[in-house]
Order: structure tokens, then C-alpha cells, then sequence
């Protein structure tokens, strides 16, 4: 019996994809990154790569909390 496939997660993601990925469309986050007020980031060859967990902490450091 084969063990069951676990999702991966992966570590870093580029600039589309983790913006997507928590709702922030791309443009914002390249022009927060212009700024330098954007969540840390590597470069590799002309790509912008995000690391995950970093990212989620930056973005949990920048929220507000908005009362219903």
C-alpha cells in the first residue's frame, strides 16, 4: 500500500504567485517593494522570490484589524 501524497509547500514563491496566493494583487506589492516598505525578498536571475513564512510574518506585522 502506497503512503498518501502530502502536500508540498514550497519555501520561496515569486512575486505573482504569493501575492495571489494571500490576495494582494502583484502591482501593489512591486510598488511597496519600490518603496522599500515591502516584505523581504532574494533576487534570482531578474526574478523576485518571497520566502513564505517570512512573507506571512510581514504581512501579519503590517494588518490592521478592521471592526465589523
Amino acid at each position: 500500500m502506497a503512503a498518501p501524497k502530502q502536500a508540498i509547500i514550497p519555501t520561496y514563491m515569486g512575486r505573482t504567485e504569493v501575492a495571489r496566493h494571500h490576495g494582494i494583487s502583484p502591482s501593489k506589492l512591486e510598488k511597496l517593494d519600490a518603496k522599500g516598505k515591502g516584505p523581504p525578498r532574494i533576487q534570482y536571475g531578474r526574478k523576485f522570490l518571497y520566502h513564505v513564512e517570512k512573507f506571512q510574518a510581514w504581512l501579519e506585522a503590517n494588518s490592521k484589524e478592521v471592526a465589523s
